[in-house]
């Protein structure tokens, strides 16, 4: 599946549920990748991720935030870079 087809998808699916269903599922995936993490099992990290990342990218369709976290993304980078990568 393409980058485009995903995209739409995860549009309808968002607004199918609506931002509280999928602030709620949020937290349950994110909860489920920390567990994942902290078994060290890298098959279902790998699941578990996936369900966050699609999970995240709907909340920022939904909350119009698209901006916010490019933003806030380039500023965490160059900070790392900064801080650790530079030195």
């Amino acid at each position: 599946m393409n980058s485009a087809k995903q995209h739409k998808l995860i549009k309808e699916i968002a607004d199918y549920f609506g931002v509280e269903d999928r602030r709620i599922k949020a937290i349950e995936e994110l909860g489920e990748a920390i567990a994942a993490l902290a078994r060290k099992d890298n098959r279902q990290i790998a699941e578990e991720f996936a369900d966050s990342l699609i999970l995240m990218q709907e909340l920022i369709y939904l909350l119009g935030i698209e901006k916010n976290v490019e933003s806030w993304t380039e500023i965490k980078l160059e900070r790392v870079m900064d801080l650790h990568v530079k030195t």
